[in-house]
């Protein structure tokens, strides 16, 4: 082992010695670091430190990472210390706090003493220009901004102390376990010294942030009084702010009348006096003056806007600040009480009192156009102003009119002049000046509002984030029912029913003309509905006619159906207002008229859908609905609508009637579930499956969709009002109130947006109907036209009927119909997110239901599981419209050709595919970094099992980007031919001659051979060999042959037909007929039609077609069979 000198270990014991002199007691230990007590942190200052750190800058001696490291634990000891310091000067803030707060209580509470009710009038607000009001009400304004300023900051102390007494306890424990970690590292001594003293300097400040701490709980607990009573000194001080403000505003407003109504006695004296003189000149002054009357009307009703705008601006001011102090409470008590059942009545309470937007929203707008028109006026008055700079110059033109023998009275007339041109231009500046007050009032109303907007909004949303997860009731029992039986039994035998009846009676004694007035409408609508109904069977009937092209008789039966649904309403609704009206009818008897008026609503709904539903109505004969259908609905509408009314009527009253408030509750529950049960009734007999208003379609589509799943959308629609009664016994009764109503209002839009597209549909096909009876009429005339040229009598008389075509909504043009179902899906998209934007932010809870983590950054919410499901849908809705969409929107527009923009379409459908599963995929946790292991060992694997699969997948990427066949080409691969009709990712589909769909693997066209007829020419050759015999004219022949094929205008004629005689045959002279035509589809259809004219040309012309024929010469015979003769040869 090496020997270390005597000499250097002396330096470093010295060195040691020196620096820890003053601090002896702390750094001899060489243990870690523990927490010191006060006695040992006595002698460290920074002054000591500071020193040191200077003496370990000379020890040059020393390793220099050793003395940097040393250096740098010393001044992160002079860093602690001096936040020691700073800790202990916040400590005697706090206990001088505390030792004042006594006196500071009692001070805030002489001051409150002091504050008078009504506050002192201010000097100079009673005799002072308006200019000083002016000046006065902005001091005013300022001082309540600051005291409403104060108040706020008053109301947010006490959650501020509590946010911070939890901040101290983590900070506590935080202290503790850094105290208790700190270890000191290994190394020389002065190192281990350096840090020894760091360490003590961070025990000493940490101590005296303890220390701190403490005051300042200690100061919150000795101010809690002094806290209220500052609170109660602010509202104090901001109520006299406001009714400063209030003084100023009635001052400065009163100086503005009094200045007006002088400046309008003026006028009207100059006027006056100006119509007393013949003087020409004082025509103008005259009119001077009526000038001038007109500009100090205009500055009076100024400054009554300017008044309202300032009445507006406090009380929209003074909602906002109670709409933002009660949002910030609510947020506090839901924080700390979480979701109760008295939460959720308070939310409901709050939602209830909150501004409507839809109003603020018009107000701000009303607003916007408010501040043009003042920007306008005021640019003109600024105009007007500036035209009166130069005064004389006006007079001197205006005394060109004075009549020159009145020369005493010149002088008094340029005075006048000059006086009212003065006051005019005084009017138009202070109209410019108060125009300004009324703008920037304006603004600061307008800013206001949009704060409004912006606050409830927020409030609105946290609401109805919270309201619909919680119970507003307790769950339902024995007593619920109990209560609703007393109540049954009370309403029997002891409302007042005939009062109602007594009160009509008197009223129409009463109100004679009023009365008589509703009897003449309920007999104009209740007493022709069989006219109404006549109407509806007999527009039906002209809606029928094959030859009808008109829309009218939709229309008389649209308004017929709407008759018809208002005429028993309307009589309930006339009760329902004599009911109401009279000052001195009894509460039962109002109660009984608003009940009616509800029953009315619900007679119109339901009411409104059987007539619409109507055999030979509007739905039935105009619509095309089906009538299986319709009578499947209508029936039981009809015990719906008799159940409705009875239960709407029991739920309004007792809802509107105080005598049974105290079984409101369970009434009206028991009612709602009746309503629930009814509805679930309801849809499972009109949507059964076997018998509903599907089983046509079902039937006609077996194995279909509605068919496979029928359970499922069955027995889900029949499940919605059941699991609806469900959360109203479970004490959930207004969140099923909310859902029901959505759900209600949805069905209404459904049902709304069908009767539209079948009134669309209707005008679509009628207007189709009119042009293709247009069409034959003029073919029929053309061939009646025809016929007479040709001297042919026609067989009979053709008519129109005949000759139309049958038309259907199938017959209407593709485009069309693309177009308008993807407006209704749009308008349906639309319609449906503004009926539930009110549920919409409930969803938002289910972020805080965390499922799983994937990972310690990340949690996976139920509002993740549920987004992705629902973006999953929108993917797979997505693909399937989009791309036709588009292709109708845009690409039909462009240069393309349909094999094109099949191309595109294609690969837009699997580009939303991908983005959707990728989305997908990332709201639940899956994703790229996550899984790209298993990707890749599964591409490894699938390469091998499925390589042929992978093959024809990209040959489907091939085929669709190099295009080597498209859509509608016709092509052969191998022995099969027919024309590709769907190219897929896997597959392709060709349909044959025979109208069979062969699915062939995409790989066969990208390896295979293939031979499409249509890839780049369309054109193809036809060949007809023709034999003729011989002694045939060659000449004649191969003249007719082109005769023939120039004549039928399906050959091309570029490149032009050919003949040629192409040899000699066995029996025949051999020609052969070459034509060029467009598209394989016309092959056989040329080549019959010009076998037909060769045929017949031939035969006109006496050329022979030659037939196969054989001489056969026997030379043999006699050697072959004996000669047979007759007896007596």
């Amino acid at each position: 082992m090496k020997q270390i000198p005597t000499r250097r270990v002396f330096l470093v014991v010295a060195l040691f010695l020196s620096f820890s002199l003053p601090t002896v007691a702390e750094l001899t230990s060489s243990a870690p670091a523990t927490e010191p007590t006060v006695t040992e942190m006595t002698g460290l200052t920074v002054q000591a430190i500071q020193a040191r750190i200077k003496g370990l800058e000379l020890a040059t001696q020393l390793d220099e990472a050793v003395r940097a490291t040393a250096i740098e634990y010393c001044n992160l000891a002079v860093k602690e210390l001096q936040s020691a310091e700073e800790w202990a000067r916040k400590d005697a803030d706090y206990h001088s706090a505390i030792q004042d707060a006594p006196a500071q209580l009692q001070a805030a509470r002489d001051e409150l003493k002091k504050i008078p009710e009504s506050p002192a009038i201010p000097p100079g607000m009673a005799d002072g220009t308006l200019e000083q009001l002016r000046q006065g009400l902005a001091k005013a304004e300022a001082d309540l901004a600051r005291s409403k300023q104060r108040l706020a900051d008053l109301d947010r102390e006490p959650r501020r102390r509590l946010d911070r007494r939890t901040e101290v306890k983590k900070r506590r424990e935080e202290i503790s376990k850094e105290l208790a970690s700190a270890a000191e590292p290994q190394g020389p001594a002065t190192l281990t010294a350096a840090f020894g003293v760091c360490i003590q300097a961070r025990a000493k400040a940490r101590q005296a942030e303890l220390a701190a701490y403490d005051s300042e709980l200690a100061s919150y607990d000795a101010a809690g009084d002094l806290l209220s009573v500052q609170r109660d000194l602010a509202v104090r001080q901001a109520s006299q702010n406001e009714r400063l403000v209030a003084l100023w505003q009635e001052a400065i407003a009163q100086q503005r009348q009094e200045e007006t109504a002088r400046q309008v006695r003026e006028a009207e004296e100059s006027r006056r006096r100006a119509d007393a003189e013949s003087q020409p000149v004082a025509r103008r002054i005259a009119a001077l003056a009526e000038e001038s009357k007109e500009l100090v009307q205009r500055r009076q009703e100024l400054g009554r806007k300017i008044g309202q705008a300032v009445r507006d601006y406090n009380s929209r001011k003074d909602l906002l600040d109670r709409t933002k102090r009660n949002a910030e409470t609510v947020r506090e008590k839901v924080q700390a009480a979480g979701v109760t059942k008295a939460m959720g009545q308070l939310l409901r309470k709050e939602r209830t009192e909150l501004p409507k937007i839809n109003q603020l929203r018009r107000r701000e707008e009303s607003l916007h156009e408010s501040i043009a028109e003042v920007e306008l006026e005021l640019l003109d008055l600024r105009k007007q102003r500036d035209l009166l700079v130069d005064i004389p110059s006006l007079v001197s033109r205006d005394m060109l009119q004075f009549d020159p023998a009145f020369v005493e009275g010149r002088k008094w007339f340029e005075d006048e002049l000059t006086k009212l041109y003065e006051n005019e231009r005084d009017y138009l500046q202070s109209l410019i000046s108060d125009g300004g007050t009324y703008h920037w009032r304006l603004i600061d109303l307008q800013d206001v509002t949009e704060s409004l907007i912006k606050e409830t909004e927020g409030y609105l949303a946290f609401i109805n984030q919270h309201i619909l997860w919680l119970r507003s009731h307790e769950e339902m029992n024995l007593s619920s029912l109990l209560e609703a039986w007393d109540a049954a039994k009370w309403l029997v035998r002891e409302a007042e029913w005939g009062d109602a009846l007594r009160s009509l009676v008197r009223d129409a004694r009463e109100h004679p003309v009023q009365v008589a007035f509703s009897l003449l409408v309920v007999v104009l609508f209740v007493g022709n509905r069989r006219r109404f109904r006549r109407l509806l069977v007999d527009s039906g009937e002209k809606a029928r006619q094959k030859l009808n092209t008109s829309i009218t008789p939709t229309v008389i039966a649209l308004a017929c159906t709407l008759m018809l649904a208002l005429s028993w309403p309307l009589v309930l609704w006339l009760i329902s207002w004599r009911l109401s009206v009279p000052v001195s009818a009894s509460e039962t008897t109002k109660t009984i008229g608003m009940a009616l008026g509800r029953v009315g609503a619900w007679l119109l709904v339901i009411g409104g859908i059987r007539e619409l539903l109507r055999p030979k109505g509007l739905a039935e004969a105009h619509l095309g609905w089906s009538p299986g259908a319709l009578k499947v609905v209508r029936r039981n509408l009809g015990w719906l609508l008799l159940v409705g009314m009875v239960i709407t009527f029991v739920i309004a009253f007792v809802e509107q009637w105080q005598v049974v408030a105290d079984w409101k509750d369970s009434v009206s529950r028991l009612a709602f579930l009746a309503v629930l049960v009814a509805f679930a009734v309801f849809i499972a007999q009109v949507l059964r499956p076997g018998s509903g208003i599907f089983a046509g379609q079902i039937a006609r589509h077996r194995g279909g969709t509605a068919d496979r799943y029928r359970a499922i959308w069955y027995w889900g629609l029949v499940a919605i009002p059941v699991v609806l009664a469900g959360f109203t016994i479970a004490g959930y009764y207004y969140t099923s109130l909310q859902l029901m109503a959505q759900i209600y209002r949805t069905a209404w839009f459904v049902l709304a947006l069908l009767v539209i597209r079948g009134l669309i549909l209707r005008w679509l096909f009628l207007t189709h109907r009119r042009l293709a009876i247009a069409q034959a009429r003029k073919r029929l005339a053309e061939k009646q036209a025809e016929q007479a040229r040709d001297g042919v009598q026609p067989p009979g008389e053709a008519t129109v009927e005949e000759a139309e075509p049958e038309l259907d909504i199938a017959a209407l043009s593709q485009q069309t119909q693309h177009l308008f179902r993807a407006a209704l899906w749009l308008a349906l998209v639309i319609g449906l997110y503004l009926i539930w934007v009110d549920i919409l932010p409930a969803l938002k809870y289910l972020r805080s239901i965390v499922l799983y983590s994937p990972d310690p950054h990340m949690a996976i919410t139920l509002a993740d599981l549920a987004l992705a499901v629902v973006t999953a849908i929108m993917t797979v809705s997505a693909g399937k419209n989009v791309p036709a969409f588009l292709e109708i929107t845009i690409l039909s527009h462009l240069p393309l050709k349909s094999g094109e923009r099949y191309a595109v379409v294609t690969v837009v459908r699997y580009a939303i595919l991908a983005v959707g599963i990728v989305v997908a995929c990332g709201l639940v946790g899956v994703s790229w970094s996550s899984i790209h292991w298993l990707i890749a060992a599964m591409t490894v694997g699938l390469g091998f099992g499925l390589q042929e699969i992978f093959a024809n997948f990209v040959s489907g990427l091939i085929l669709l980007f190099e295009r080597p066949i498209r859509i509608g080409d016709t092509v052969t691969v191998g022995d099969i031919s027919g024309t590709i009709s769907r190219i897929q990712i896997r597959a392709t589909t060709i349909t044959s001659w025979d109208r069979k769909e062969l699915i062939i693997p995409n790989k066969e066209f990208v390896t295979g051979k293939v031979i499409n007829w249509t890839l780049s020419d369309q054109s193809l050759r036809i060949v007809i060999p023709i034999g003729v015999a011989y002694g045939s004219d060659t000449a004649r022949v191969e003249w007719i042959l082109r005769q023939v094929a120039g004549a039928n205008s399906e050959v091309l004629k570029d490149p032009a037909p050919q003949a040629f005689f192409v040899g000699f045959g066995a029996s025949s002279l051999d020609f052969e007929l070459r034509v060029f035509t467009l598209g394989v589809d016309r092959l056989i259809s040329v080549k019959h039609a010009l076998l037909n004219a060769i045929d017949k040309a031939f035969r006109d012309a006496g050329i022979e077609i030659a037939f196969p024929q054989q001489d056969v010469h026997i030379r043999s015979v006699k050697d072959v069979f004996p000669v047979v003769q007759k007896p007596g040869d």
